[in-house]
């Protein structure tokens, strides 16, 4: 049981009175016992991958579409504080003119993202370069994208313990894959512990 008598809460909250003694804490009303409910235990979960999933590679200056032209990508505050340890130079220049922090709302709550790419008025990103390749990734590597960019066009989405990842075919290579091989539809599953 999560709460009442042998919770692991209520034995700490014994374990903590006997090493600091009755007086140490407040005394605390009973609590409920709740015998319906159940231990929640790590569940394994099935993973169901296309064989397109993992063959998927971003063809970068070959593709003739730019995945996040016209996009609000959304930047969370790891990257974003991932981004201030650059150092000084063109790239710093381009992060300081167009990662921009997201406000609080007018009642004080938090943003949905931390901050955002400003996009210029021709809607592509700023950190393409001119062979429309991520500036950020050629400099730093991977690490360094942000989730939005490092995830497209992967999608993952868990359902009643089955974990399925699969492209999004907005992307023009990611539709090749799936639409132009006869086998792309062959599943690979296997179990992970979440």
């Amino acid at each position: 049981m999560l709460i009442g008598k042998g919770s692991v809460i209520a034995v700490f909250l014994e374990a903590l009175i006997r090493k600091r003694g009755r007086g140490a804490l407040p005394s605390f009303p009973k609590l409920p016992s709740f015998p319906n409910l159940k231990e929640r235990r790590l569940v394994k979960t099935r993973l169901i991958r296309p064989k397109y999933v993992e063959s998927f590679r971003c063809i970068g200056p070959a593709c003739e579409d730019s995945c996040c032209a016209g996009w609000a990508v959304a930047i969370d505050q790891a990257t974003y504080d991932k981004y201030q340890t650059v150092p000084a130079g063109p790239l710093r220049t381009l992060i300081d003119a167009n990662i921009l922090r997201t406000p609080e709302g007018a009642d004080g709550s938090k943003p949905a993202a931390f901050a955002q790419i400003k996009m210029p008025p021709s809607r592509q990103c700023p950190f393409h370069n001119t062979e429309q390749l991520c500036q950020i990734q050629v400099e730093h590597g991977e690490t360094y994208l942000s989730r939005t960019c490092a995830e497209f066009p992967r999608t993952a989405r868990t359902i009643d313990g089955f974990e399925e990842t699969s492209l999004t075919l907005s992307c023009p290579e990611a539709a090749r894959l799936v639409l132009m091989n006869p086998t792309c539809c062959r599943r690979r599953a296997r179990a992970t512990s979440t």
